[in-house]
């Protein structure tokens, strides 16, 4: 399956401690348009992820005859604002 999606998107990286108290890093891909977000350890894999989830998204609104994204709402007002 191929489509020819655009949406907007912010990447961030994002610092936080995991429940044993160690510090890690990971890259956030955020979607405006749809409240979709991926994350990896590099911009790349971030990205690659979100491809992934929009393709798994397409695939099984398909599946069921439903139209894709119709569903999912924009991204919060914080995120649209970074790009502002």
């Amino acid at each position: 399956m191929e489509a020819d999606v655009t949406v907007q998107w912010v990447m961030f990286h994002e610092h936080f401690k995991a429940k044993d108290g160690s510090d890690h890093a990971q890259w956030v891909l955020q979607c405006l348009e749809h409240d979709i977000a991926t994350q990896g350890d590099t911009p790349e894999e971030a990205i690659k992820a979100f491809e992934h989830t929009l393709l798994v998204h397409m695939q099984q609104t398909a599946t069921y005859g439903w139209d894709p994204f119709t569903d999912l709402p924009p991204a919060p007002a914080h995120f649209w604002q970074m790009v502002a």
